[in-house]
């Protein structure tokens, strides 16, 4: 799996009403004292953010995690924070979930049909294994009502890559 296919999940996540249901919550306390604890070694955590901007940061996922109703949202609110370390290597790597995890986040039907690179911000069909029709080079323009500029820009927060480099974050 790789920066585009958890792209491709988390466009298509939104879209997926059956995301929106509540579920109980597993008991998070801790959760987050044991991420700030980890933090503490990492080697880069101030490299492109201050001590003040990491601890707000860090408060507002608290807040946020607890709050998260879904284990989709919580993933999110996860992936969200780590991508403001900016640094490739921290994310909510999905290799290591359990596997009822991995399955409920990602084994489901939530990723496009067909294979894409965003090329200037515009979503251009590499490859259609779903044989829906469409050829190599054809440029999706909306899904569901949404403009592929607009959903790049909603998956960016989401994406990791060592500092600011946003073409990174989608393959440019």
């Amino acid at each position: 799996m790789n920066r585009r296919h958890i792209l491709c999940a988390l466009a298509a996540t939104p879209l997926l009403p059956q995301l929106a249901r509540a579920e109980p919550a597993p008991s998070l306390a801790g959760d987050i004292d044991i991420l700030r604890r980890a933090l503490a070694l990492h080697p880069g955590l101030y490299r492109y953010n201050s001590p003040r901007e990491m601890n707000a940061r860090i408060a507002r996922l608290s807040r946020d995690f607890a709050a998260a109703p879904t284990m989709e949202a919580r993933y999110l609110t996860l992936s969200r924070f780590t991508a403001t370390i900016r640094c490739g290597h921290t994310y909510a790597n999905f290799f290591n979930q359990k596997r009822a995890v991995r399955n409920a986040l990602f084994d489901r039907p939530t990723r496009l049909p067909v294979h894409f690179r965003w090329i200037g911000g515009r979503m251009i069909v590499t490859g259609d294994p779903g044989k829906f029709g469409l050829t190599p080079g054809t440029e999706i323009t909306s899904l569901n009502n949404v403009a592929p500029r607009a959903m790049l820009a909603a998956l960016l927060p989401y994406a990791r890559a060592d500092g600011h480099n946003d073409a990174k974050r989608v393959g440019w």
